[in-house]
C-alpha cells in the first residue's frame, strides 16, 4: 500500500489493514494460475459486500471498545 493512505495512529488501522489484505486476497484468487483454482463472477461479485460487512462491524467494535470507560 502506498505509505500515507493507512496510519497505525488511525483508530480503524486494524479494519483497514484487514479490508487491504482480502481486497488483495480476491484479486490473488482472481488470477491464480489454474482455472479451477480462481473464483467465479458470483464468489467477485459478493466478495466486496462481504469485506465490507466485516469492516464495518470491526469499526465498530473499536467505536463501542473506545467509548467503553
Amino acid at each position: 500500500m502506498a505509505p500515507g493512505l493507512l496510519s497505525r495512529d488511525d483508530k480503524h488501522f486494524s479494519a483497514k489493514e484487514k479490508c487491504d489484505s482480502s481486497i488483495f486476497e480476491m484479486a490473488m484468487k482472481c488470477v491464480a494460475f489454474l482455472p479451477e483454482e480462481r473464483i467465479n463472477m458470483m464468489q467477485v461479485v459478493a466478495t466486496p459486500h462481504n469485506i465490507k460487512v466485516k469492516v464495518t462491524a470491526a469499526a465498530a467494535g473499536v467505536n463501542n471498545r473506545s467509548s467503553r470507560p
